[in-house]
């Protein structure tokens, strides 16, 4: 017998199973193709704005469900501004507070705190502090909100001019003709470094072997802070600006940042063929005509200093054993 035949139920489009896990790529898909975000900023357009900028993720992890309820309440007074009828951009951000990065650099590396300089921590957890973990978060947030503009900043343990300057350290190694001003002491170049374009390993400009500036000038572009990268770069974006609108950018303070922007599909960046991690899917193509790069080290003297002395002839050897 057919029971369901002998119950009064309503007959709906929908299933009676919800089937979320394999409908959700579906509902996401229908509301990009409405552009619901959109229309929805573009019926508040010109009104009072309302900001509330978002985070986490943290620096120590990817989202987990412990975010929850922090996700859902922002959600509830982003839509609740929206309805009063205030212009509400969504402004994500990235969240590094306090201890949880310290008490996961401790674990995971068996770090003794104790025995540890300040300097010497805070490095340790710079370094553990890896933006590539949230490429994949912000490729989500791109999908759901193709108006997303997220700004990452990285924060490198302090003003290593300033303390050469103070002869804190004996020597930094760096580009020769960061525009940001003059660093002190003297500079020995230890290698030259190409320029490279870094996109997406789906984008047609992964397969060219190089690609000159001209070919760029139709992508949407990942640019670094002048006032931070070498003075090739910082021209070579400023020719590829032009006069495009704004929204063709998105503007990173470190090549780090730009890294991750670029592999959660924001666009193409111009940067040294130096320092992105290898094992990041990204296509790396020459630029051709781009003036090479100096990298060297700036140091105040020689003088009495034989390690550094030896390390500056260690590095132009390996430099130009390569």
């Amino acid at each position: 017998m057919d029971y369901n035949k002998t119950i009064n139920l309503p007959k709906t489009d929908f299933p009676m199973r919800a089937g979320l896990p394999a409908r959700e790529p579906g509902m996401l898909a229908k509301w990009e193709e409405m552009d619901l975000y959109g229309e929805m900023l573009k019926k508040n357009e010109g009104k009072p704005r309302f900001s509330l900028h978002d985070g986490p993720p943290f620096s120590n992890g990817n989202i987990h469900m412990g975010t929850a309820m922090n996700k859902a309440l922002k959600d509830f007074i982003v839509r609740m501004y929206a309805m009063r009828g205030r212009y509400t951009p969504y402004v994500p951000g990235w969240d590094n507070h306090g201890m949880p990065i310290e008490s996961a650099i401790i674990k995971q590396n068996k770090l003794n705190r104790k025995k540890m300089s300040v300097p010497e921590f805070r490095t340790a957890c710079h370094n553990y502090a890896h933006l590539f973990m949230l490429a994949g978060a912000f490729r989500r947030m791109a999908e759901l909100h193709p108006h997303l503009h997220p700004q990452l900043q990285v924060v490198p343990y302090p003003q290593l001019y300033r303390l050469l300057q103070e002869e804190a350290v004996d020597a930094v190694l760096g580009f020769k003709g960061i525009t940001g001003g003059k660093a002190p002491g003297t500079y020995r170049e230890l290698r030259r470094i190409g320029v490279i374009c870094i996109c997406q390993e789906e984008n047609p400009l992964s397969e060219r072997e190089s690609v000159s500036l001209e070919e760029l000038t139709k992508e949407k572009l990942v640019l670094t802070d002048p006032s931070t990268c070498p003075a090739v770069i910082a021209r070579l974006q400023g020719q590829l600006m032009g006069e495009r609108p704004r929204s063709d950018f998105h503007f990173c303070e470190s090549l780090e940042a730009a890294a991750v922007l670029v592999q959660a599909g924001f666009g193409i960046a111009i940067v040294p063929d130096w320092g992105i991690p290898p094992f990041l899917p990204l296509a790396r193509i020459p630029i051709v005509g781009a003036d090479p790069l100096s990298f060297g080290v700036y140091y105040k003297t020689l003088e009495g200093n034989a390690p550094l002395r030896s390390f500056i002839r260690l590095m132009r050897e390996d430099a130009a054993a390569q």
